[in-house]
């Protein structure tokens, strides 16, 4: 690992990509096979923005079971594959992590799965920018609780004074926040 002092870690959705199209078409192609039914784009991405599937899919859908929310999951992360060319990059933010990689380490937290993440980032060719990765797999406790942040600064042992976050959800500012570190906040970016 690094001797870098210095922690900037990137959340995943809505700050370094914008997954919004790519999330839709897979957990609506994967609700559709198991319940059979569509779900609206701008109610699916207001639901389920910085939240994870277990909270935004009762919400989506009132009389679903806990298995068919896991199976709508199980399926989301293999249709993600399908869709992950709608994916848009924030190219101002990999401007950034090139200008500021040799000082901090480079870091990532997501509430997505394990497998999404490696596929966007193999998919953008950008996974090997990334020192630490942690997602939904790796913690017991989502945002907004700090878990993610926090365990990226323990196993580097880099305190919050000298770590920076990049967030984008409300859940996820919260969480950050609560990490005590420095949080920049990142409402939108183009093309």
């Amino acid at each position: 690992m690094s001797n870098k002092k210095f922690l900037a870690i990137f959340d995943m959705d809505g700050t370094l990509f914008d997954t919004r199209k790519t999330n839709f078409l897979a957990y609506n192609e994967a609700i559709n096979e198991v319940v059979g039914c569509s779900i609206d784009y701008d109610i699916f991405n207001e639901a389920s923005n910085g939240h994870n599937y277990k909270k935004f899919l009762p919400e989506l859908m009132q009389k679903i079971s806990k298995d068919e929310i896991e199976k709508i999951h199980n399926l989301k992360k293999i249709f993600f594959q399908k869709y992950i060319k709608f994916a848009i990059k924030n190219d101002h933010l990999f401007r950034i992590i090139l200008a500021i990689n040799d000082i901090y380490v480079i870091a990532l937290a997501t509430t997505a799965s394990k497998k999404n993440t490696i596929d966007i980032l193999t998919f953008f060719k950008v996974h090997n920018l990334f020192e630490v990765i942690v997602t939904q797999d790796d913690v017991v406790n989502l945002k907004p609780d700090p878990e993610c942040f926090t365990k990226i600064m323990r196993e580097l042992s880099i305190e919050p004074s000298k770590t920076l976050i990049f967030e984008d959800s409300i859940v996820g500012m919260k969480a950050a926040r609560l990490s005590k570190a420095s949080v920049a906040n990142i409402e939108i970016f183009n093309e």
